[in-house]
């Protein structure tokens, strides 16, 4: 397999998109815990930044242990095969993206 410039900087492109994105969550939990901390007494507040972390903790091990496998990996992990499960981000991009998304969304509301 040959490796053109394109394929390069398009994989930084990519590789600069997810981490800028990764950046905007965090910045966005910060924002939600001082918007989650300002209406409670200052006894209270530390309680509320605490329950932040544990949530902004608890989601990134939670997506890294199963979300990340099932959207982008094909092979087996850590003894499970998930193969005929997993890789929904790339079998079709621009057919599956929409859906991926319309779940994830529908998870969260629940």
């Amino acid at each position: 397999m040959e490796v053109s410039w394109e394929n390069s900087v398009t994989e930084s492109i990519n590789t600069i998109y997810l981490l800028f994105s990764v950046y905007l969550i965090f910045v966005m939990q910060l924002g939600f815990a001082m918007l989650c901390a300002g209406p409670v007494r200052a006894k209270n507040a530390m309680n509320i930044m605490l329950t932040n972390v544990i949530d902004a903790v608890v989601g990134s091990v939670s997506y890294y242990l199963f979300g990340f496998a099932f959207a982008f990996v094909h092979d087996e992990i850590a003894g499970l095969d998930i193969s005929s499960h997993g890789g929904y981000a790339h079998a079709h991009p621009e057919e599956n993206q929409p859906r991926f998304y319309a779940d994830y969304a529908r998870m969260q509301n629940q």
